[in-house]
């Protein structure tokens, strides 16, 4: 028999986003009667309105691409597909539609794929077997919504399971945010509706994940059920995720290092139900809001309090959380940038307060060796990286974590950085970029600068490289090999315009 959830923890009527537009002044009802049909095509359900692109269903993986939001075809909207088919390919607003249970993929040992319904609505039907009586579906409703005069999909969730555990009901993100190079960036930041009755926002930035306030998944990053979480802005669309009803009050948002894709947690019901299941229920919908609605939004927001002060090293919840979320205790003072199309100097720090493009150095423990910012030591300034080797066998290599770099069609780049040098005999430093379709050295190719030897004063070393056709991001690296230090400043990573 399957429980009777608490009234109030399962559904409301006060909708938070549907209070602010009620109360702007800037939109009117829209009319607009779909004629949804869905298809067939290669490893995709494609979903139209009309001759209008509207969504892709991708079988394997279960993702979601909402292509289209309005019927007036403002994003430009088509069915073209990149192969192979991964993160450079994503069209519009993305959501996975899987449980996933202890990985990030389609946890499930088989699923079946259902579509009924079209014209003014269509449905989609995901059905999903975990283990013997274990399971699991989401249910997508396509519809239009007048009062924000776009396409929305309605999505039904449910889960039984046999053990309690910390869920992720679906994985949210967006073309235009989570990259590399600044003017490709067009959502620059993630708003949401807080349990205190408020609105909370941060500016996208590489050590935004990191930090405690926004690892605070039990307290700072929950939604109220009636509340929403979404990005913004710009003029094609805004996406949002509004939480119509759920099991629990249980409900979180973890932000990616990589892509700053919002991972939507939910908490395990208690007790199990008198079949001995535990069972999950929550229903959510994605739409799409007007720009100066979406800006007239964050105005209100209060930025997130980071919580990044030494006091946090302390915080068991924060320790388990950074490394629950697989990353670093970074330096929260000390982490100096990358910024793909402009140079970057050691004296320079992040500020999670501001929007910034690009990554960050990882000061991370290494075997043989270390990686420190150095306050005594630049270029042109006081500060740099510095790499420390402590014996000849070491091989010290300074990563930068954060937005993938992507190629995006250009041609060439060259990577380039003024580097110090106080090595032993053997000892040297240099630059490299490895080219990946997926992963680290997946393409087989690496370009390194010319290494530098002995004790230099500075000088630039530069790399400068084609990838090859299949490679879809760069991998940009510091390295030392050997006993001594090097210190690496005024690091610049630049695209080189086809001619």
């Amino acid at each position: 028999m399957r429980p009777e959830f608490n009234t109030m923890n399962q559904r409301t009527n006060k909708l938070i986003l549907r209070q602010y537009l009620s109360k702007w002044k800037g939109t009117r009802p829209q009319t607009h009667v779909p004629s949804f049909s869905a298809r067939d095509m290669d490893d995709f359900i494609a979903i139209s309105d009309g001759d209008i692109p509207v969504a892709l269903l991708h079988r394997p993986t279960l993702r979601l691409e909402m292509r289209e939001f309005y019927p007036d075809r403002r994003a430009g909207s088509s069915f073209d597909v990149q192969r192979p088919y991964h993160w450079p390919s994503f069209r519009g607003a993305f959501l996975t539609m899987c449980w996933w249970i202890g990985c990030q993929c389609v946890c499930s040992s088989s699923q079946q794929v259902t579509v009924t319904g079209g014209g003014k609505s269509l449905r989609i039907r995901i059905d999903e077997t975990f283990a013997e009586d274990e399971s699991g579906s989401h249910t997508l409703e396509f519809g239009f919504d007048a009062e924000l005069g776009c396409y929305a999909v309605t999505v039904h969730a449910e889960l039984a399971m046999m053990q309690p555990k910390f869920i992720e009901v679906s994985n949210f993100l967006a073309e235009g945010m989570g990259l590399a190079w600044e003017e490709d960036v067009k959502l620059r930041h993630t708003l949401w509706s807080n349990r205190q009755g408020g609105l909370t926002y941060f500016p996208h930035n590489p050590l935004t994940p990191n930090t405690p306030g926004n690892l605070d998944w039990a307290d700072r990053r929950r939604v109220p059920v009636g509340g929403f979480i979404g990005f913004g802005s710009r003029p094609e669309f805004n996406p949002v995720l509004e939480i119509l009803s759920c099991h629990s009050q249980a409900i979180s948002f973890a932000t990616c290092s990589c892509s700053y894709d919002e991972h939507f947690h939910l908490g395990c019901p208690k007790p199990a139900d008198d079949d001995g299941k535990y069972r999950w229920d929550v229903r959510y919908r994605l739409v799409s809001l007007p720009q100066r609605f979406a800006e007239s939004l964050i105005k209100r927001a209060k930025l997130l309090d980071f919580g990044a002060n030494p006091s946090a090293y302390d915080s068991w919840n924060y320790l388990e959380d950074i490394r629950g979320a697989g990353r670093h205790v970074q330096p929260l003072d000390q982490t100096i940038p990358l910024t793909p199309g402009r140079a970057a100097s050691g004296s320079q720090v992040i500020d999670p307060r501001q929007f910034l493009a690009g990554l960050y150095w990882m000061l991370a423990p290494r075997p043989g060796g270390q990686i420190r910012r150095d306050r005594r030591t630049g270029h042109r300034s006081r500060g740099s990286l510095r790499l420390t080797g402590h014996d000849s066998k070491a091989h010290i290599i300074g990563q930068a974590i954060g937005p993938s770099i992507m190629i995006a069609g250009h041609s060439s780049f060259t990577f380039s950085a003024w580097v110090k040098t106080s090595l032993q005999r053997g000892g040297k430093a240099w630059l490299q970029v490895d080219p990946c379709t997926y992963g680290p050295g997946d393409c087989a190719c690496t370009f390194a600068s010319k290494p530098q030897r002995g004790c230099r004063e500075w000088t630039r070393l530069t790399v400068t490289l084609t990838p090859p056709p299949e490679a879809a991001f760069l991998m940009v690296s510091l390295h030392l090999r050997g006993q001594g230090d090097a210190w690496f400043d005024d690091i610049e990573l630049q695209r080189i315009a086809r001619s």
